[in-house]
């Protein structure tokens, strides 16, 4: 029973990006649309839309919610005035429908040829098969476009509203826990490594490196979102030694990249097993101080060897402890 219950949980990676506080942001945002607008005379058509732009637009912080609200709008005015012009000209039909959802594919990649925009292409979609009717009952691409870009935008606001009060109350905490997350990253990492140079698995060490060269992302994300939380003057000064704090980690997964490009040595691997299992000890240690769960006092041990990325790593611990301490 307990097993099963442990099965039902979330992991700890997605604790430490705040999932259950997004849930529970969601679940809020979602009842508040649906209590205000759900019996609107306007809105109350397409709750599809306030709810879809909603969703897409819920953020951990505020800033970053405007930026992703702004996409959602954007998107949909391509995707509805693109159809709305081939439907207007063509009527719908066989033709006009995937003809307006391919020229939309094809202006939103010429706009980002990385990444097909969704909401685009289901404004498109949405465009020819959510038709409002006028008081004659003749069809009208000008009300659906209408209906379709106030009820995502108020969904959008919504979004913003439910953003910005939930990282006023909890950023604190989200930039902890996304610190923690990395190093228990490279803790891991870290581990796994020290296990690859004793028993010379290959296959391992490309899996590591793959591990490590995502978690640059992972560091670069969380940086993303302290930046956009240091956009509130007030919030600067608490902020910036995390964002130090992450440039270190940043280096300290470098170092270990560095590391793991030298496993084929043997001689070399078997040469450092033990100062590559107490840099996992350290880091782990080093985890504790950014939790506040140790004494202040911490620093990592001295290094005595002659590996130089070893060396550049405890560099990096001591910084990242007196960053720590310093502003605790």
């Amino acid at each position: 029973m307990i097993k099963f219950i442990k099965s039902l949980l979330l992991k700890r990676e997605a604790v430490l990006f705040d999932t259950p506080l997004f849930i529970v942001k969601s679940f809020i945002a979602v009842m508040l649309g649906f209590v205000l607008f759900n019996n609107n005379s306007f809105l109350g058509k397409d709750m599809i839309s306030l709810l879809l732009g909603l969703m897409l637009t819920l953020q951990p912080v505020n800033v970053s919610g405007l930026k992703s609200g702004w996409d959602q709008i954007s998107a949909s005015i391509i995707g509805g005035g693109i159809t709305a012009l081939i439907v207007v000209i063509g009527g719908i039909n066989f033709i006009t429908v995937p003809l307006a959802v391919a020229v939309t594919l094809y202006i939103t990649l010429r706009i980002n040829w990385r990444s097909m925009s969704v909401i685009a292409v289901f404004t498109s979609i949405y465009m020819t098969q959510f038709i409002q009717l006028t008081a004659v009952g003749e069809p009208s691409m000008y009300l659906t476009f209408r209906l379709r870009l106030f009820s995502m935008g108020t969904g959008i606001l919504i979004a913003v509203l439910m953003n910005f009060i939930f990282s006023l109350v909890f950023y604190r905490t989200m930039i902890k826990k996304r610190t923690v997350f990395v190093i228990e990253q490279l803790v891991g990492i870290m581990k796994d490594f020290s296990m690859f140079c004793s028993d010379g698995k290959t296959a391992d060490a490309e899996e590591l490196k793959k591990r490590m060269v995502a978690l640059f992302g992972d560091i670069d994300y969380v940086l993303g979102s302290i930046s956009d939380i240091r956009c509130k003057k007030t919030k600067a000064g608490i902020t910036g030694h995390f964002i130090e704090i992450l440039g270190e980690l940043r280096n300290i997964n470098h170092f270990i990249l560095d590391i793991a490009m030298d496993a084929d040595d043997k001689e070399y691997t078997s040469r450092n097993i033990r100062n590559f299992k107490n840099v996992a000890l350290e880091l782990n240690s080093l985890n504790s101080i950014i939790q506040k769960s140790a004494e202040a006092s911490w620093e990592p041990g001295e290094y005595n060897g002659t590996d130089r990325n070893v060396e550049r790593i405890y560099g990096s611990m001591r910084k990242i402890s007196l960053l720590a301490i310093s502003k605790a």
